[in-house]
């Protein structure tokens, strides 16, 4: 089941920093949200339609919508329950056309150019990487500006075919949302009076005229096609319907490039969190601990990453009445690196394309929508 979301007020996402009375007076918005907002969406609409009480779902362990959309913790969600998204999007009537985050090695240069891993012999002498020696984006990592917006769907092919971009390619991001700054005063807790100090600014999301969310849902039976929702922080109202939209396909002979070359790039098409154990505590990392079973082939060696800076990612524990614990995740957009050194076999590349392509990466969160890849092809600079 395809949604399309879209805002009957301003949306506010938080960006996971702290926000106490008396501490911090600025509420800043993330968008687009991370994929843990759907799953509350999506969760509150299940509940609301089947006539299901909050209580009844976070203290009866034999409810039995937690079958269909998992219990309030943590625990694995059911194996058919499946979000992939959110991605903004643009309606048309029926139809939505799905925008994508800017990949983070494009830069603002007549009109836009990519930075990509150096070769051994242009990697400027006394170069040291603290990322297990990946090699650094060249021609600059720290010159041209980094552009914001999103790309086209025809954009986004262009990129994964690693042909230039132009112009309208690119959707800049004031064409899709704008930070609407707001004042607020807080209230004595019990009381209609106002609480002396207590100023506050919040900063929300104000999309353009058309513009929304899009997310695909799987293993929830039921839901009505069309309705209205509460979303984000001070559960902003929302409307919802279903559409259709087009995915990305694969560029042509993108399979024959990579096969031949062994090289390819995995695009974050959302956000990632991935965990690492190998210091005997939970810690999170830029990639996952582990490509294995990833469908990435064996003889794959990450050699560069483009990155840019870590998002929050948190929510609020509605089981427990407080904020979730704040971990740092991987913006979408987020570019990774591999060069095979050899052909692949065309069932290598194969596998490729069926485990990645479109797919979220393994893990505890993929089933909520974290880290949903696309492939590409790239070359040494």
């Amino acid at each position: 089941m395809k949604l399309f979301i879209e805002p009957l007020d301003v949306w506010l996402f938080r960006d996971g920093r702290p926000f106490n009375a008396g501490e911090d007076h600025v509420a800043s918005s993330q968008f687009p949200p991370s994929p843990s907002v759907m799953q509350g969406v999506i969760r509150t609409l299940y509940l609301v339609q089947k006539g299901v009480s909050f209580e009844k779902y976070k203290d009866s362990d034999t409810c039995s919508a937690r079958s269909v959309i998992g219990s309030p913790s943590d625990e694995p969600l059911p194996a058919g329950f499946l979000i992939k998204g959110p991605l903004v999007a643009r309606s048309n009537g029926d139809v939505a056309e799905l925008l994508w985050p800017m990949p983070a090695d494009v830069r603002v240069q007549s009109p836009y150019a990519v930075v990509r891993p150096a070769r051994a012999e242009r990697i400027p002498k006394g170069f040291d990487s603290s990322l297990d020696g990946l090699a650094p984006l060249l021609p600059s990592d720290e010159g041209p500006e980094i552009p914001s917006g999103f790309l086209t769907l025809s954009g986004l092919q262009k990129y994964l075919a690693a042909k230039p971009l132009a112009s309208s390619d690119v959707i800049p991001e004031e064409d899709i949302v704008k930070t609407d700054h707001r004042v607020g005063i807080g209230l004595e807790p019990g009381k209609k009076v106002v609480s002396e100090g207590l100023l506050y600014s919040p900063h929300f999301s104000s999309l353009r005229d058309k513009v929304g969310l899009a997310v695909e849902v799987s293993g929830v039976d039921g839901l009505a096609g069309k309705g209205l929702t509460r979303i984000g922080g001070e559960a902003r109202g929302a409307a919802y319907r279903e559409v259709d939209w087009q995915k990305p396909q694969e560029p042509p002979d993108l399979r024959r490039i990579i096969t031949e070359s062994g090289r390819f790039l995995l695009y974050l098409a959302t956000p990632g969190l991935f965990r690492s154990t190998t210091s005997g505590e939970e810690r999170y990392s830029s990639s996952p601990e582990s490509w294995n079973d990833t469908g990435i082939p064996a003889s794959a060696k990450l050699v560069g990453m483009a990155i840019g800076t870590p998002i929050a990612i948190g929510g609020w524990d509605m089981a427990n009445n407080r904020p979730k614990p704040t971990k740092p995740g991987v913006r979408a957009g987020t570019v990774y690196f591999f060069d095979c050194e050899e052909q692949l076999t065309p069932q290598e590349t194969g596998e490729l394309f069926e485990r990645r392509w479109f797919h979220a990466l393994p893990g505890p969160h993929a089933q909520i929508g974290m880290g949903i890849t696309l492939i590409g092809g790239w070359d040494y600079v």
